[in-house]
């Protein structure tokens, strides 16, 4: 009971009194909901031990007087109506809104942030939560996996590179059926299983950007997509770093991460690698290999017989605009030499 009192008495404070440090003590006490708790056993008994609990009734109770998943619970209890909405979308934007702020997500860039917007505008509050440093964990698990994967969902996610399985998990879909029971019926059955499930999905949020670090540095154990985590370091303006990426791939490099790979060697004056992996491409048949071998030929070589050879094994449209100037120059070499031969005598 008094724990219950001691909850219910600082959720109200955090929900209905202003006063300095509201927000911060807040950020404090949520933030403190993702540690699981036997990170603290330990220290919880050094502490009763130096204060001299131990085998006492003080030191069962004292610890849990005031819960931090308790004050949660009641401050967004106290906040549970509808007419509440733009106090809590106030209260969000004060806690989250600020400029040192950056969000991180699954799939929240293209559902929940607009989702949280359009609430924003239909409570006329005046918000810039769209503007904030966003990292969405989905895409860079579709850029790394799409290729090896059915399916980017989180809970495959968790499964592959976590080896999480969720037990008895309330479906996402079922959440706002869930809300609007509490609300309406004071039924906190489902909306507990809701807490649940957004707190694994924050704790799954935090270890996938530590495994996801490692896999973009190359460092994963299951099969990735080499050529895109390339172009992605490429995009980040550090084609050192991409260059590292398809080198270290080895064989597993797909087509296009080779071509990738030619083409900074090329665009790094380092033909006879750029040529390297064109070669390998085209022996699999590469119809660009071949278009990228031609052009060598023709321009720095000036080999237009290789040329031709090379321009046969392109697509079709390139093959037929190729081999038709290669062939109108191949008919005016002869002429030419001609010409500079007479000129010389």
């Amino acid at each position: 009971v008094l724990s219950v009192l001691i909850n219910a008495a600082a959720g109200y404070a955090l929900a209905k009194l202003a006063f300095p440090g509201r927000e911060r003590l807040f950020r404090a006490i949520a933030s403190a909901l993702v540690i699981p708790g036997q990170v603290g056993m330990l220290p919880l008994f050094l502490l009763v031990r130096e204060l001299g609990l131990v085998n006492t009734w003080a030191a069962v109770l004292l610890p849990y007087l005031a819960s931090v998943f308790g004050m949660f619970l009641i401050r967004q209890y106290v906040l549970g109506r509808y007419a509440a909405e733009r106090a809590m979308l106030t209260d969000l934007l004060a806690t989250v809104g600020t400029a040192s702020t950056g969000l991180v997500s699954y799939n929240g860039k293209s559902f929940d942030l607009p989702l949280l917007a359009n609430r924003c505008r239909m409570q006329r509050v005046a918000a810039r939560i769209d503007t904030l440093p966003h990292l969405d964990l989905m895409y860079t698990v579709r850029r790394a996996y799409r290729r090896h994967w059915p399916d980017c969902r989180l809970q495959t996610a968790e499964r592959r590179l976590l080896g999480l399985q969720r037990v008895d998990d309330l479906p996402g879909a079922q959440a706002p059926a869930a809300w609007r029971t509490w609300l309406c019926e004071r039924d906190t059955t489902a909306i507990a299983r809701v807490l649940e499930h957004n707190f694994q999905d924050v704790v799954s949020l935090a270890l996938l950007h530590r495994c996801l670090a490692g896999a973009y540095l190359g460092q994963a154990d299951s099969p990735l997509d080499h050529a895109a985590i390339g172009r992605a370091w490429l995009d980040a303006g550090d084609p050192q770093r991409a260059q590292r990426i398809w080198e270290n791939a080895g064989e597993s490099l797909s087509d296009d991460g080779r071509l990738d790979l030619a083409r900074l060697y090329r665009r790094q004056g380092d033909w006879a690698s750029a040529e390297t992996q064109w070669l390998a491409l085209y022996a699999r048949g590469n119809a660009a290999a071949s278009l990228e071998l031609s052009k060598l030929h023709e321009h720095r070589r000036r080999d237009l017989r290789a040329a031709m050879r090379y321009a046969g094994s392109c697509t079709p449209d390139e093959r037929n605009t190729r081999c038709s100037r290669l062939r109108r120059k191949l008919d005016a070499t002869p002429q030419l030499t001609l010409r500079l031969s007479l000129r010389t005598r």
